[in-house]
């Protein structure tokens, strides 16, 4: 089975879009990082990842997300290939995000009037696809309302 799930933040805004028959894609670089011991120095590791989010709630829903915001996001790994200006064979790896199989969540605290299940704003909301609460469950991998425990030492 093919899926990918991503814990991380947004390198940089969303880039939304429509394709010539109108279905609307987002662009999206999301960052992620661990932290890890190496002898007595702790060390930190990011790595970059494209995703591409098909649809026109999550494009909506992305028109509000800004850099450094966290992000879940679930979907299949693919591999494409594409030639550049000088005609050279280039490969792109890709997370691509589209309903039913995948979904986003957000996880920045938007602007007051935002909603999350009438919790008074705030939190990991907006998750698309799963057919239950906007929220994670409070079992299963230490979440809580604030979403995962994510660090600010992020490189942008």
């Amino acid at each position: 089975m093919n899926v990918v799930q991503l814990i991380g933040r947004l390198g940089k805004d969303p880039e939304i879009r429509s394709t010539n028959s109108g279905k609307r894609v987002s662009s999206l670089s999301v960052a992620t990082s661990e932290k890890y011991k190496q002898g007595s120095e702790w060390k930190e590791s990011t790595e970059w990842h494209n995703v591409v989010v098909w649809g026109d709630l999550d494009a909506e829903r992305l028109n509000e997300a800004r850099k450094g915001d966290e992000v879940i996001v679930v979907g299949k790994l693919t591999t494409r290939k594409w030639q550049d200006k000088d005609g050279k064979d280039r490969w792109t790896t890709e997370v691509i995000v589209q309903f039913p199989q995948g979904h986003i969540r957000l996880g920045r605290p938007f602007k007051s009037g935002a909603s999350d299940s009438g919790s008074g704003g705030g939190g990991w909301g907006g998750e698309r696809g799963s057919g239950g609460s906007s929220k994670p469950s409070g079992s299963g991998g230490g979440w809580d309302r604030k979403g995962p425990d994510l660090d600010d030492d992020i490189p942008f």
